[in-house]
């Protein structure tokens, strides 16, 4: 097995950190404190939000943001700390187990969450351009239905993290341990499965997305209506416009990286390293973003926080 082919990130920090101490080392874990902590405070307080608030909250739209919010959580939490290590420490030292349940969770969560903005944006196209014919269709009980295939596909796709990813020994007397990924079986195995995960896990899902908002901003702006309903779909349209978008970007230098790494003559060198550095931290950040989102754009989500903060106080 020749180490560098099948060095992931993770593993490409490790070996630099343990050459010398460096910058990264204490900045990097610092911007992911930073989003530990505000994306477990934002996304606990959507759920929590989303949990306690009365039938007027508990629609198709709020389901998915609900799981999405889940994904986000689980993601910081059982994610960000542990890759955090990963720039501070020499080695990986929390096992085998959690070498690949946190990438296995890392993958499942990330999956998670743009299958459930395709989930959403198809709800949105349903409501927009077939309100009547769909209103048998959007109901809570579908969207959990639809939340249960979700995880499933998510979970299923990152299936291959739970086998493929391993502890191995690797510096001078071979006692330094790092969690990476070993696909040594068949040829060109890893690439094959990172181009799947590009395509239905990236690529496929916004074409899907961007062509049921295309269709929903057609029929909205052709909606003469002024009414509050009408003006209620394009505010929920755009914030949800604006959470995929804000997903495409953090994510894209993540899986450019990817297919960098496994199609193209990656250079292993400081300049390569700082671009994983900022492909890790685009993608983690995006994990704390979308409570914000909501925040800006979504007067009935200040609104339902203003009384979970005052049935606190009372």
């Amino acid at each position: 097995m020749d180490l560098q082919e099948n060095t992931t990130a993770n593993t490409t920090a490790m070996s630099l950190a343990a050459d010398e101490p460096r910058p990264e080392s204490v900045i990097v874990p610092a911007i992911f404190a930073f989003i530990f902590c505000l994306g477990v405070f934002g996304n606990a307080l959507v759920i929590a939000v989303l949990l306690r608030t009365g039938k007027e909250m508990q629609n198709t739209t709020n389901v998915f943001i609900l799981n999405l919010s889940i994904a986000d959580l689980f993601f910081i939490i059982f994610c960000v700390p542990f890759q955090a290590t990963v720039y501070s420490l020499p080695e990986w030292v929390f096992g085998l187990f959690m070498c690949k349940f946190v990438h296995f969770c890392q993958c499942t969560t990330m999956l998670a969450s743009i299958f459930n903005l395709v989930a959403m944006a198809i709800d949105r196209y349903l409501a927009v351009v077939h309100p009547v014919t769909s209103m048998d269709i959007r109901k809570p009980q579908s969207a959990w239905l639809a939340e249960l295939v979700v995880w499933i596909l998510a979970m299923g796709t990152a299936s291959p993290y739970l086998v493929y990813y391993d502890i191995v020994n690797h510096g001078a007397k071979s006692e330094q341990e790092f969690c990476i990924e070993v696909w040594e079986e068949i040829e060109n195995q890893r690439p094959v499965y990172i181009a799947f995960q590009f395509t239905f896990g990236y690529v496929l899902p916004l074409m899907i997305i961007t062509i049921c908002y295309c269709l929903v901003i057609k029929r909205l702006n052709a909606t003469s209506k002024r009414s509050q309903a009408n003006r209620a779909k394009k505010r929920i349209t755009k914030m949800l416009i604006v959470v995929v978008v804000v997903f495409g970007i953090c994510w894209l230098p993540h899986h450019i990286m990817h297919l960098w790494v496994n199609f193209g003559e990656f250079p292993y060198t400081m300049t390569t390293y700082v671009l994983k550095l900022f492909s890790h931290c685009m993608a983690y950040a995006n994990s704390c973003l979308n409570p914000i989102i909501y925040a800006f754009l979504s007067t009935e989500f200040r609104k339902a926080v203003g009384e979970l903060a005052c049935h606190k106080r009372g």
